[in-house]
């Protein structure tokens, strides 16, 4: 499987308007269907039944879909669905017999038989949240004329999750927060958001994919809450954290030597990634984040900021590898910091 050729998981390649501090979207719709227990109460055979249901449906209104199990991808593919959000390790391992459809176009993609039977998933680079929840709702609607979902006038949509019965949206943001994660006001600003019913998480996907400032955005008990409360009570959360971001970013460019500083790591994160003939991932992710500071801030040599989304995931080790295998190239570790040095030199020759 090769993500590159898949329009649904290769979403950070999309053209976008970039953003202060979103780096990317993800917004995700559960269903459940009607007459069948939830999937970790299924029977292989009654689950069988339902997954060709919700293929036979899902591939009539998306013609040139695919249906991907899990257990018949390779390690390096689980990884790039990891290193690209679309699944977590958890659910690799408490779903084994879950399956992926994936969309021939940018429309969403589908989990099916993880926690819930169906879960419809939009990911975009930058803020997309109006989009996003068009999408996958105006797909839920077409899909709920083969696939009666399991509703309840009282509760709404039935869900395995109690906290997704309702409307069953789950927004999440991806932010990059380097002032005030710089700064040390992280745990201030979180406290701040919960008063809003905001979660605000590190950002944490697989072993090789952690890097400082990066944070994940959710909204808390937003079940029943018509889908355009929630994207305003997003778009209001969101707006606060650009303010204090600002602040922070103000604050620390006020001090001359933190200033220099903050100048001389984004010229050692600029070297590293265009004169280094061997990059890690962390390495790798750590300058490409400073690369975006520079880029925010104004500081520093320039680097396209619509361009960061598809550098940060596309140089993570799956998606190196993968990219390797597709040329016939099996790689080694050395060999993969070798191939990742050498492609983001490419990347990055037109910049700086």
């Amino acid at each position: 499987m090769n993500p590159y050729t898949i329009p649904s998981l290769s979403w950070f390649n999309r053209t976008h308007e970039p953003h202060e501090v979103v780096v990317s979207t993800r917004v995700r719709l559960s269903r459940n269907v009607a007459g069948y227990p939830f999937p970790g109460m299924l029977g292989t055979r009654v689950q069988q039944e339902l997954v060709e249901r919700i293929v036979s449906a899902w591939s009539h209104y998306l013609p040139g879909t695919r249906w991907v199990d899990l257990k018949s991808l390779p390690a390096t593919a689980k990884k790039q669905l990891i290193e690209s959000q679309v699944l977590t390790r958890q659910d690799l391992m408490a779903f084994p017999g879950g399956s992926l459809l994936l969309s021939p176009d940018t429309d969403p993609l589908g989990l099916v038989c993880f926690s819930d039977h169906l879960r419809l998933v939009r990911y975009d680079p930058g803020y997309n949240v109006q989009q996003g929840m068009d999408s996958v709702r105006q797909l839920a609607e077409k899909l709920d004329e083969k696939l009666p979902f399991a509703f309840s006038l009282e509760l709404g949509y039935l869900n395995a999750n109690v906290q997704d019965v309702g409307t069953g949206y789950r927004v999440s943001l991806l932010l990059h927060t380097p002032a005030t994660f710089a700064e040390r006001a992280v745990v201030m600003l979180k406290k701040l958001l919960s008063e809003h019913d905001a979660v605000f998480l590190p950002f944490q996907s697989g072993r090789d994919l952690y890097s400082q400032g990066m944070f994940l955005l959710m909204m808390d008990g937003v079940q029943g809450l018509p889908p355009e409360k929630v994207r305003k009570r997003l778009e209001d959360t969101c707006t606060m954290v650009i303010h204090y971001e600002r602040e922070k970013r103000e604050t620390l460019l006020s001090s001359r030597t933190r200033r220099e500083e903050v100048r001389e790591r984004i010229d050692t994160a600029w070297k590293i990634l265009t004169s280094s003939r061997k990059v890690s991932s962390k390495a790798a992710s750590e300058a490409l984040l400073l690369l975006r500071t520079a880029a925010v801030w104004g500081v520093g040599p320039r680097m396209d900021l619509g361009c960061f989304p598809y550098l940060y995931f596309a140089s993570q080790p799956g998606h190196m590898r993968s990219r390797m295998e597709v040329e016939g190239v099996s790689l080694s570790r050395e060999g993969e910091e070798e191939a990742r040095a050498a492609w983001l030199r490419e990347m990055l020759s037109d910049h700086g």
